[in-house]
């Protein structure tokens, strides 16, 4: 049982090695599904011609049994045909491919030496035993090997300078050198020395590329925080730029009103008068609903996004009430409350009944928000992550960004609820005021 075992896995072990190898270079995350055909008879084929090149030197007869066959000879054909893979599949660029490459192989060079001592003091059908249990051991490590990498892909770059990339060759390079040509179970005088000097190398480059990963998340998130000020200030120049086309149109509408009333008066056609200032100015006075919170600038921000909503037939409710002077910077109110209730009145229009209710007060020392709109779907089911659904979702998204770190920076609190069908916000400032 244990021989047959033993010599079935002796010819498999090639295949399902160079096979996970194939897995793992693939572009596609699943095992064979959604494959093009090509790149799934490529996976299994070539796993095949793999194997028959590597145990003809024994067909041959230039080895009694597979075991004799050197690992120098295993490691260079799996690279090749790793090489031949990536090539076939058009894998652009190469170079993450041969990084992966040597990976995989210093993987599994390290996972023969570290089970060598094993192998002590065994006799030969306990070490046919060992054999088999410790290729099933490989198989998982590699295919967890491949997991691994699927989740976090080495991305290329052509501004990331060609130093990084030899750092990265470099230490499984190493290793696997070291691990080849100065086997410590041979090379015993030399295994200390040679080991210190081994790790105390990569230690250098593990120091150096984690100083380099800290150094790019630093400047990730100062080109966010860059990108955040910008979209404020974009959002303040439209809203200004509203402000002022507004001012245009009603100068331009008091012209007219005004001509059109002194012709009436020089004509004295009092009854047409009064019937103009009755009906036509006195309509569009009451079709004008200002809101008021008792802060000015909340108060433009409100209503101009309020006539937008209603201009979408979304029912709008405001219950208010604020200081005139709040000790929040104007673009950063103006920025909070433009995005909660962009999102609120976007979501709102793919409704059929649309309402959206904001809540406006000051509670002890914080500024309290509480903006509510209606959803037929529980959207933190269907989508908790809340991620855009815009094209080009990476140039949006930006909005709750925005929010979380104007609350972030008035070290206040930030929630999201649903409520009875009411998709709700809410979030508190503080305000750092005596009364």
């Amino acid at each position: 049982m244990i021989n047959s075992m033993y010599t079935i896995i002796s010819y498999l072990s090639p295949y399902i090695v160079s096979f996970i190898l194939l897995l793992t270079l693939s572009p596609h995350r699943a095992l064979l599904k959604r494959k093009p055909l090509k790149i799934q008879l490529m996976t299994l084929i070539l796993p095949l011609a793999f194997t028959l090149i590597y145990l003809a030197p024994q067909w041959l007869g230039l080895y009694s049994n597979v075991q004799d066959i050197p690992y120098p000879y295993f490691f260079i054909l799996l690279f090749l045909t790793g090489l031949f893979f990536s090539h076939q599949i058009k894998a652009s660029p190469i170079l993450p491919q041969i990084i992966i490459i040597f990976f995989y192989i210093t993987v599994l060079q390290l996972i023969k030496i570290a089970c060598g001592p094993i192998y002590f003091g065994a006799e030969f059908p306990t070490r046919k035993l060992i054999d088999v249990l410790l290729s099933f051991l490989t198989f998982f490590i590699l295919y967890a090997m491949n997991t691994y990498i699927k989740k976090f892909p080495i991305y290329f770059s052509s501004h990331l300078p060609k130093r990084y990339w030899l750092l990265l060759f470099g230490s499984p390079l190493s290793i696997y050198l070291y691990f080849t040509f100065f086997n410590p179970f041979v090379h015993y005088e030399y295994d200390a020395s040679l080991c210190a000097l081994l790790i105390l190398v990569n230690m250098v480059l593990i120091y150096y590329l984690f100083a380099l990963a800290t150094y790019q998340l630093k400047e990730i998130k100062t080109s966010e925080q860059v990108t955040q000020n910008l979209e404020r200030q974009i959002l303040n120049l439209k809203h200004e730029e509203a402000l002022i086309d507004l001012v245009g149109k009603q100068k331009h509408e008091l012209k007219n009103n005004y001509f059109y009333i002194h012709t009436l008066l020089n004509q004295k056609k009092y009854d047409e008068l009064d019937d103009y200032l009755t009906h036509s100015i006195g309509d569009v006075f009451e079709s004008i609903e200002d809101y008021h919170t008792g802060n000015q600038l909340v108060d433009f921000v409100i209503n101009q996004k309020f006539k937008e909503a209603q201009k979408q037939q979304i029912k709008v409710s405001l219950n208010a009430r604020l200081p005139q002077e709040l000790p929040i910077q104007s673009e950063d109110l103006s920025a909070l409350l433009l995005n909660l209730l962009n999102n609120a009145i976007e979501a709102s229009e793919k409704e059929v009944y649309k309402q959206l209710v904001l809540n406006l007060k000051i509670y002890k020392n914080y500024l309290h928000i509480q903006i509510k709109n209606y959803c037929s779907e529980d959207i933190l089911q269907i989508n908790p992550q809340l991620k855009t659904s815009k094209p080009y979702s990476s140039k949006h998204g930006y909005g709750l960004k925005i929010v979380k770190s104007i609350v972030k920076k008035y070290h206040g609190f930030f929630k999201i609820d649903m409520v009875n069908h009411y998709f709700t916000v809410s979030i508190l400032l503080e305000l750092n005021i005596q009364n």
